[in-house]
């Protein structure tokens, strides 16, 4: 948010509740490493944490609604100090559609805040349990699953908007960067759906204009050489025996020079 933005959400004590989701959100993120190992064999876990992708979604959906609303009343506030209009301005800023709009977002975010309470008392009673880093053990459950471009999902819901504003990226026209590259990255914390909304994206048949594409498990040890190795692999359909970056990335930038590629690293 901008300092205007900041100040207007401590007036409106959204700031407080900003605080008090980041605070609950802890102690769930710490609870996810065992949710996501048990929803394998424990169905009310995985709707536990399809629950919690849902509230994610929302919460930026809200989010969303309130920085467009703070920024509109900004906008206005500019205006009707500069304004000929400004009687107009003032008078519409306190009208009853505005009144309405600040009443709906704040009644949004009091549901968000019942719901994040709500998925907090379930992981207790669902037994989920922090894991304290340290031992071997540990560590393998750390460790993210392999990840491949087919979703192990046979019908995903709820997520049209948010793989329609990721589709729109990348399939706009406008002129790249001067590398020639565009650069999406789909953030958050784990457990969301991230890799889902990725594998959906890759599978549809808007992008099959891309070719070639490739989709590469990154996994927690971010390896240069070893993930450039895997794009051309992927690419090319033929293993590469290089073991300097340099000479490996001067035959991907040949494999690809001159082409509509999409690369999803997941």
């Amino acid at each position: 948010m901008s300092p205007q933005l900041l100040k207007l959400a401590g007036q409106e004590g959204v700031r407080a509740k900003l605080k008090k989701w980041e605070e609950t959100l802890k102690t769930i993120e710490a609870v996810l490493i065992d949710a996501e190992e048990k929803q394998l064999s424990d169905r009310a876990v995985k709707l536990w944490l399809d629950d919690l992708r849902d509230l994610a979604y929302d919460a930026e959906d809200i989010l969303d609604e309130f920085a467009a609303e703070a920024g509109l009343r900004l906008l206005k506030k500019h205006e009707a100090s500069s304004s000929t209009f400004r009687s107009l301005i003032q008078g519409f800023s306190s009208g009853a559609s505005s009144i309405m709009a600040g009443i709906s977002t704040r009644s949004k975010m009091e549901e968000i805040s019942s719901r994040l309470e709500e998925l907090c008392e379930r992981r207790t009673d669902l037994g989920l349990e922090k894991i304290a880093g340290g031992s071997a053990h540990t560590a393998a459950v750390r460790q993210r699953p392999p990840t491949t471009c087919l979703t192990s999902e046979p019908a995903v819901y709820g997520r049209d908007t948010e793989k329609a504003r990721v589709l729109d990226m990348v399939l706009k026209n406008d002129p790249c960067d001067a590398a020639n590259f565009r650069v999406i990255a789909l953030v958050g914390m784990g457990g969301i759906g991230k890799t889902t909304l990725a594998q959906e994206v890759y599978n549809d048949k808007r992008v099959e204009d891309f070719k070639p594409k490739a989709w590469v498990c990154v996994s927690d040890d971010f390896d240069v050489l070893r993930i450039s190795k895997a794009i051309l692999e992927s690419i090319t359909l033929s293993s590469c025996d290089l073991k300097d970056l340099n000479s490996v990335q001067l035959k991907l930038k040949e494999a690809l020079l001159k082409k509509k590629f999409f690369d999803c690293l997941g």
